[in-house]
């Protein structure tokens, strides 16, 4: 018997009843990206269908974009003080408070999103003896962001988090693929793939210094826009070289940059050089489904990502995606179709190599609109608006903790680890 398939056998199961099953959910902290709003979501829907939901958020660092706007006082939101993305030795006072947290809530399941949320929030589940516990991967820390050295100590940490973990969520084949075969975090049949949930409905909530969408509006320019944290892992680098390069190279399209971060100065560099009627940069922007729905195209840099909520949010606004080749971006864009020098048209959108003669060329190709485009940009609607519904999103969660809460997920994986270890 392997070690993982003991502690599943040992562990208490939970059984179900007519009480309300409590939830206490972990986030490393409401910063600027795609897993707060994702989280939020969640935490409303699976309130409404009965669950008594409790999350537990960390503070952001002074770079960190602030988006505690998306919570409301009626969502059930408790503060960590000392948790927060840096890594510190105020680490070990936010794993005592997310232990007091748990004392205090006893809750029949923890779920886990984020990297630090992920290993405190875990580490403080076994440690108070919490039944059950599911951790969501929105991305990986896994390359890119830190050294060699740094990076195989994270890899080592999560595999040692696996072994007290039910179950964990992946958003894309492509991540599923990095935390079992590439990085072996996990074995195949305990990661489980869950589509992101998002919407494209306007919030409302159009604060801070904003151009007027009048003027992007009634520009002869056609935008290309790119929405997100300015920070290296989004090689803003790469964006403002290509920024310069598309709008020397023709004087049809102009780029709408609406984000923050420790590297926006760059995006204000790329303005100066470019043109300031041919850049608009923003800030971070609250509500992008407004300004983005003035855009002809949208752009991805990156050098790792998890699922691109904006992305999504592009497909589904019928709007031509352009982006590196990175995580969940390959699963959501679809197979090669025809293959250029440089870039891929793929079934739902465009990938490119990772230099700014490459996403240039692909980002005019999708101001081209010709047939093969439009195509592409149907095809792209469709599979989001069956894929990455909100409501879709809750009812795989509330089925997934059922199957963790009553013991056939961990049964199952127990018999599987019993066969290997034989």
């Amino acid at each position: 018997m392997t070690l993982r398939s003991w502690l599943f056998s040992n562990r208490p199961r939970r059984r179900m009843s007519g009480k309300a099953v409590i939830v206490g959910q972990a986030m490393t902290r409401l910063g600027g990206g795609g897993p707060p709003p994702h989280v939020i979501a969640l935490h409303r829907g699976l309130t409404s269908k009965g669950f008594k939901m409790q999350l537990a958020i960390g503070v952001c660092d002074e770079s960190d974009v602030d988006m505690r706007y998306i919570a409301s006082p009626a969502d059930d939101i408790v503060t960590v003080s000392a948790m927060s993305r840096r890594v510190s030795w105020r680490d070990l006072i936010a794993l005592f408070q997310l232990v007091a947290w748990l004392r205090r809530l006893r809750p029949d399941l923890v779920h886990t999103h984020t990297s630090k949320a992920g290993a405190l929030g875990r580490i403080a589940a076994v440690i108070t003896g919490v039944p059950r516990i599911v951790h969501t991967f929105h991305g990986h820390v896994l390359e890119k962001y830190f050294g060699g050295f740094a990076s195989a100590t994270i890899s080592l940490i999560e595999r040692f988090l696996a072994i007290w973990t039910d179950q964990i969520i992946v958003l894309s084949e492509a991540q599923k693929y990095d935390i079992c075969q590439r990085f072996r975090i996990a074995p195949d049949q305990m990661v489980r793939i869950i589509r992101l949930g998002v919407s494209v409905k306007p919030s409302g909530t159009l604060a801070g210094p904003l151009p007027s969408l009048d003027y992007l509006r009634q520009s002869k320019f056609r935008w290309v826009g790119w929405f997100g944290r300015a920070v290296p892992i989004k090689n803003v680098d790469l964006l403002c070289q290509t920024a310069k390069l598309a709008t020397s190279v023709t004087s049809e399209c102009g780029f709408l940059l609406a984000g923050d971060g420790p590297e926006f100065e760059k995006l204000l560099a790329v303005r100066e050089s470019a043109g300031q009627d041919r850049v608009v940069v923003t800030g971070w922007v609250d509500d992008v489904v407004p300004y983005m729905r003035e855009c002809s195209c949208l752009v991805l840099t990156s050098l790792n990502e998890g699922t691109p909520v904006c992305v999504i949010q592009a497909m589904m606004l019928g709007i031509p995606v352009v982006s590196t080749g990175v995580g969940g971006v390959m699963d959501l864009l679809g197979g090669v179709k025809v293959e250029y020098l440089g870039f891929r048209l793929c079934e739902r959108g465009i990938i490119a190599d990772s230099n700014c003669e490459s996403v240039s060329a692909a980002i005019l190709i999708a101001l081209e609109g010709r047939d093969s485009i439009r195509r592409m940009v149907v095809q792209a609607k469709e599979f989001v608006e069956e894929n990455f519904g909100i409501e879709r999103l809750v009812d795989d969660i509330s089925v997934l903790y059922s199957s963790v809460l009553t013991n056939r997920g961990c049964e199952m994986l127990s018999r599987e680890s019993n066969r290997r270890a034989m």
